[in-house]
């Protein structure tokens, strides 16, 4: 086996007995455009393809990451789509045509069955038809849109055919960005930099709607796969849902700071991700209109952004050359959840059982563990009023780990702020004082900061006992003196006058 360095930065490892190509390693992707995922036989996902800032396709394995190059197109590919069954793979590039490849098994390779030719400027949006494949869609720079027809396709061929087109329709007033279609093939929409979106009915071939609202140019739309839907994503920074019945928008949703590139519809419809120029990829609950969740996922525009056909994984790529695959891991942390909250209730009763047996250093250990504060300062309150209680819970702090007693720390800061508590608070950091060292307690992760933190309340509290002080020998002063003038009266009263 020897390795070679291409001049675009790949690796190839020839097998130097057959002189064949084992595998080739991609280096370098610069910025990368689009992402599909393509499933095997099983319907499991086996590999993604990629368009990057090149003429040429790249079809990455998921299990050995082998890339295989699908050479054909002569300017950068733009755009890619897999057909329904995943059988075909469309691109179409900025040299204004479109091929369709298929997987040849004999090559054990994908080779291009097909051509279609028609545009007159740069093709930046394909789509398939949803449920068979009988065609394709296409959006130009040219501003038209045309529907190719895949029914007459031969897959076994040596050279790649060319398609014929059904229909062109003069779509926008600028250059189209997004295409799709209908999951009941009946329509598709697209979108485009004229700050519109349109919805055409692909059998009578004429408008339907124009969705006006965006104040700029529109980056994707998509269909919902459940609901009669069609949601749109613009540089303005806005998502809208636009009703596909009466083609009202039927909510706007506001997030983005930046552009927003990409949108992919998952959970039945009932959520959709959305991916910004700022690198950002926005989970959106629908009913709601509110963010799940926000992930800083790349450092440039993330261009493309596609769902396994389960959803368990999500494939995104942006100008930063990088692809990242995604897992959803929404059951699992469910399931997390759950068992932890089971575990937290048996060892909340293991604590309670503990304290019944007066087995303290057990029950305050779990405390901690649980990261219960109120918990782990009644389990104090109740050794302190034990007898001796001071010295039983300075051998349990002395049992205790660096972890725990930073952990503790980290509890006397607040117990030392509260009046109520700050006896068990001063208590604690006597202790503490006493068995830990100052270059120790400094050496713990919030030695210095609890330190800082505690000096002021514990110079407050020793004020208070202060006054306090005071005010108890001003009473014991005043209490003396009253006793002595009662005192005093009593003797003048006891003697009687004398008569003579």
């Amino acid at each position: 086996m020897f390795y070679t360095n291409t001049i675009d930065h790949n690796i190839i490892p020839f097998n130097i007995k057959k002189l064949k190509m084992e595998k080739q390693f991609i280096g370098e992707l610069g910025d990368v455009l689009d992402v599909r995922f393509l499933n095997d036989n099983d319907n499991n996902p086996s590999h993604i393809i990629v368009a990057n800032n090149d003429e040429k396709v790249k079809i990455f394995d998921l299990n050995t990451w082998h890339c295989q190059m699908l050479k054909g197109h002569t300017d950068i590919v733009i755009g890619l789509d897999i057909s329904y069954d995943h059988s075909l793979i469309a691109t179409c590039s900025k040299d204004d045509i479109i091929r369709i490849w298929s997987y040849n098994v004999d090559r054990s390779s994908f080779v291009c069955v097909a051509m279609a030719e028609g545009h007159t400027g740069d093709v930046a949006a394909i789509s398939f038809a949803k449920s068979s494949n009988a065609f394709i869609v296409s959006g130009s720079q040219d501003t038209t849109a045309k529907v190719w027809s895949l029914e007459n396709l031969i897959l076994d061929i040596n050279e790649p055919q060319n398609l014929s087109s059904l229909f062109t329709l003069k779509t926008h007033d600028k250059e189209v960005n997004s295409i799709t279609v209908s999951f009941n093939d009946k329509q598709f929409a697209t979108g485009s930099a004229d700050k519109t979106a349109k919805i055409w009915d692909i059998r009578n071939q004429k408008l339907l709607a124009v969705l006006s609202g965006h104040r700029r140019g529109i980056w994707c739309v998509q269909y919902s796969p459940v609901n009669p839907e069609l949601a749109t994503a613009s540089a303005d920074g806005l998502i809208k849902i636009w009703s596909t019945k009466d083609y009202n928008c039927l909510q706007t949703i506001e997030g983005h700071d930046a552009s927003v590139l990409r949108i992919v519809y998952l959970s039945m419809g009932t959520q959709l991700i959305s991916s910004g120029s700022d690198g950002l990829l926005k989970l959106w609950d629908l009913k709601t209109s509110t963010c799940v969740k926000s992930i800083d996922a790349h450092e440039g525009k993330i261009w493309g952004m596609s769902a396994s056909t389960d959803e368990n994984l999500l494939v995104t790529c942006a100008s930063d050359s990088s692809v990242i695959i995604w897992r959803d891991s929404t059951e699992e942390d469910r399931q997390a959840k759950r068992e932890n909250v089971e575990e937290v209730l048996l060892m909340e009763q293991e604590v309670s059982n503990l304290l019944i047996s007066k087995k303290y250093h057990e029950a305050l250990k779990i405390a901690l563990n649980l990261n219960q504060p109120y918990r782990t300062l009644t389990i104090i309150k109740e050794i302190l009023n034990e007898v001796d209680g001071r010295d039983h819970l300075k051998n349990t702090l002395l049992q205790f780990s660096d972890d725990h007693l930073n952990l503790l720390f980290s509890y006397v800061i607040d117990w030392n702020t509260n009046t109520r508590h700050s006896t068990e608070a001063q208590i604690i950091i006597k202790i503490l004082l006493s068995i830990l060292t100052p270059d120790k307690i400094l050496k713990l992760p919030n030695g210095q900061k609890s330190v800082d933190t505690l000096l002021p309340y514990t110079e407050r509290h020793m004020s208070r006992i202060e006054r306090l002080s005071q005010q108890v020998l001003f009473l014991d002063f005043s209490w003396h003196s009253m006793k002595y003038l009662d005192q005093s009266n009593i003797s003048s009263s006891d003697e009687l006058p004398t008569t003579t």
